[in-house]
């Protein structure tokens, strides 16, 4: 090599961390040093499995530790290594080590090595990728090592590394999305059910839209899957399934239903299940179907009329409910059996039966037809039907073969049902409409007709007014969408944890506690009770319901609702309120402030702060409630007082509004001795 050379020498780089020496001293003689940045955490959750890999591979870094500084500390002070010593002290706690069991280390003497081992590990070192592992598993997979071989080197469980080697066997674009963040470690367990072309689209579909909706890989897999969660397992029982040849696929991770591999076995097994049912139903001349779902009603068939749309004597009605409720006992037998044999079938028999003696006794004896559809609870629900006799056939049976008039029947007394504390009884109309087309026509206009004749009747229109709110605010009644004719929504206000403060919200429920009492002993309905209030009773009623149903409540400060800070100004206007008419904040309200909150607010009130700067939070608080009380005090936002607009150097709004557009004085400014003015209107504490 010629003398002038200019080839840069190669610069070695740091080494002192090889150059010191490993040795092994005792478990029971190393500490945690303070300065490790994680001293003070304590074991995480898996340092279980920490421990086992410890056990089973042993140690392999050092621990990076300097000499005891003072009595106090032990002779080795771990600067680096804080989870490998809980790894070894939970194995000393299960008695499969020593507390001398040698532990590998490098004493660190020199300052300047003693901080690079407290920060470097903790700050520079990155956590390998999960899907690093899942491929590194599913490498020595195809090496010929087990998954226990893997788990054992490894100090796993077996079902574990199982677990990844079959992630392993994702198509590449799904582990790829897992990496990238767009798939979850459980929707990529999830996909591991479907074929490769399937988890290939829907990683693309991922990526195209930038994550993958559980939605989305849901629909895709009830669509594939059958599980053991299917309704039909219920009658047919997964032994006698297995018995006839069909498999199930346990769910390798653990978290979802197995699989039915074999569902037209399942099938198979439910109609043999569902056989003596079948036949106790043909015993009783009714045709028989099977179905998945309520769909479409067997041709030849009608639908029966629902429970409640149906007149029933008063003569009758005792007979009907006590069936009714035997159909419900015997629906709770069943569904508390175990599993369907021999001996507990017949449960499921009086089930049946009880239930098509009540459907009989309602209506009629008309029941010609029932439909068997698996159920998760009973394992077989019954639909019955009724035949779809023509018109003429129907009416020459209800005329007779002589054609006379048949006598006349009483009117029977409609059934009547409670939503809550409202009666609502059956209003039936025309009887001539029988389709839901006509249906929906009648009631469509007789809608669009009431809206004219209300329209101009304003008397009606607050009466009807009134009771829905009364309905949805101050009754339980409020949950039903078909128990009224207005589409009139409200709630009650209410806050979880907060009851109501008597002088405020308080005296609201109780005015309105007294109107409910009242109603319920009127025996009447809404409407008719509210119309024969007075019109000042009328409208005092509808100054509380309309007082109970706001809410202004925000929950963040970055939850500003200016729609209704607005429209609760604007009400203050119109009512005159201020809080402490009624109210002053007391040592709860107070103690949500911190010290120096509480002083600004003494100042604000004009009180004597000096007393108050020593005093610890309770008692700052206690006095900041006395001096409230005593000045008759409270923020001006509890007043739904807003914020005043600043003002500009010439003395203009900030929005170049001049004192000329400046409303009245009295409309806008907060009294002098309201010094609680000027702040904006917080979220509710």
């Amino acid at each position: 090599m010629s003398s002038d050379d200019t080839t840069p020498a190669v610069t070695t780089a740091n080494s002192a961390f090889d150059n010191i020496p490993e040795q092994f001293v005792p478990l029971n003689q190393i500490g945690i040093a303070p300065e490790n940045l994680r001293a003070s955490e304590p074991p995480d959750d898996d340092i279980a499995q920490l421990a086992e890999t410890l056990f089973a591979g042993g140690q392999l870094l050092a621990l990076f530790v300097r000499p005891a500084r003072g009595k106090k500390e032990l002779p080795f002070m771990a600067l680096d290594g804080r989870r490998r010593r809980f790894g070894f002290l939970a194995l000393l706690d299960q008695g499969r080590i020593a507390e001398d069991h040698p532990v590998r280390v490098k004493v660190l003497t020199d300052p300047a090595l003693q901080v690079a081992a407290a920060m470097l590990p903790n700050t520079e070192s990155v956590a390998p990728d999960l899907v690093d592992v899942i491929q590194a598993v599913g490498r020595m997979s195809k090496l010929k090592l087990s998954p226990g071989d893997i788990a054992r080197a490894l100090g796993y469980k077996r079902q574990e590394v199982l677990g990844w080697t079959v992630l392993a066997d994702l198509d590449a674009s799904v582990l790829t999305g897992v990496r990238e963040g767009r798939i979850t470690l459980k929707q990529a367990k999830l996909l591991t059910k479907l074929p490769p072309d399937d988890q290939r689209q829907i990683a693309d579909n991922a990526r195209t839209y930038g994550t993958l909706y559980d939605a989305t890989l849901r629909n895709r897999l009830n669509g594939t899957l059958v599980t053991v969660a299917d309704r039909r397992v219920r009658l047919a029982g997964l032994e006698s399934y297995k018995a006839a040849g069909g498999r199930v696929d346990s769910d390798l991770f653990g978290e979802e239903p197995d699989v039915i591999v074999d569902p037209a076995i399942l099938q198979q097994t439910w109609e043999q299940q569902a056989l003596p049912v079948i036949e106790a139903l043909k015993v009783e001349g009714l045709e028989v179907f099977l179905s998945d779902y309520r769909t479409a009603i067997p041709e030849g068939f009608k639908a029966l009329p629902y429970r409640y749309a149906i007149e029933v004597p008063d003569d009758e009605a005792e007979t009907i409910d006590a069936l009714e409720s035997k159909v419900h006992d015997a629906r709770s037998t069943v569904s508390a059996v175990e599993a369907f044999t021999d001996a507990t079938r017949g449960a499921l028999l009086d089930l049946v039966a009880a239930d098509l003696d009540f459907h009989r006794a309602l209506h009629d004896s008309s029941i010609a037809a029932a439909t068997l559809i698996p159920d998760a609870r009973t394992g077989v629900e019954v639909v019955f039907y009724a035949a779809d006799l023509p018109e003429e056939t129907i009416d020459a049976a209800e005329q007779g073969d002589d054609h006379e008039d048949a006598s006349p029947q009483p009117p029977s007394i409609p059934r009547v049902r409670k939503v809550g504390d409202i009666e609502v009884p059956n209003v039936d109309l025309d009887p001539t409409v029988t389709t839901h087309a006509l249906n929906e026509r009648y009631t469509d206009l007789a809608t669009r007709g009431l809206m004219r004749a209300l329209v101009d009747d304003p008397q009606a229109a607050l009466i009807l007014l009134i009771a829905r709110l009364f309905a949805a605010v101050g009754l339980q009644s409020s949950g039903d969408v078909n128990a009224s004719i207005s589409t009139l929504e409200a709630k009650a206000y209410q806050r979880s944890g907060a009851p109501p403060i008597d002088s405020l919200d308080g005296e609201v429920c109780a005015r309105l506690d007294a109107r409910r009492e009242t109603y319920l002993a009127s025996g009447e309905r809404p409407i008719p009770w509210i119309a024969g209030l007075s019109h000042g009773e009328r409208m005092q009623f509808l100054a509380e319901l309309m007082a109970m149903s706001l809410n202004g409540r925000e929950f963040a400060t970055h939850a500003k609702r200016h729609g209704a800070r607005a429209e609760a100004v604007e009400v203050r206007d119109l009512t005159n309120y201020d809080i402490t008419d009624h109210w002053v904040p007391d040592v709860e309200f107070f103690g949500a402030h911190n010290k120096r909150q509480l002083l600004e607010i003494l100042q604000s009130m004009g009180a004597d702060t000096a007393p108050a700067t020593g005093l610890k939070k309770d008692d700052l608080a206690a006095h900041t409630s006395d001096a409230a009380a005593e000045h008759r005090w409270a923020p001006a936002a509890l007043s739904w007082r807003p914020q005043e607009a600043p003002k500009t150097e010439d003395g203009g709004d900030a929005d170049g509004q001049g004192d000329a557009a400046d409303p009245p004085a009295s409309e806008t400014t907060p009294a002098a001795n309201d010094p609680g003015a000027g702040v904006e209107i917080p979220a509710a504490a």
